[in-house]
């Protein structure tokens, strides 16, 4: 997902690559699904509450039709004050 949004112009602070650091951490607006998780930044309960997720430590998964269900992601990047 870091690489995508990078592609696409927008700005992302990341350090780790590996879901260490939690710098590219986004809030999520609205998920039709469940996040797929790969960071270790995040605690159980913040993986079980879906508001954010590490951009470094995950993928975005096209549907092939070879598996079941879809996942949408839609997330926000604010600036820190």
């Amino acid at each position: 997902m870091l690489e995508v949004l990078r592609d696409a112009g927008v700005a992302v602070i990341a350090d780790c690559m590996r879901g260490e650091c939690g710098l590219c951490m986004v809030d999520v607006l609205e998920v039709d699904g469940e996040l797929d998780h790969r960071d270790v930044f995040l605690s159980d309960e913040q993986r079980r509450e879906q508001k954010q997720i590490c951009t470094c430590g995950t993928c975005v998964v096209i549907d092939t039709g070879y598996r079941c269900g879809q996942l949408a992601v839609s997330f926000e990047l604010k600036a820190d004050s």
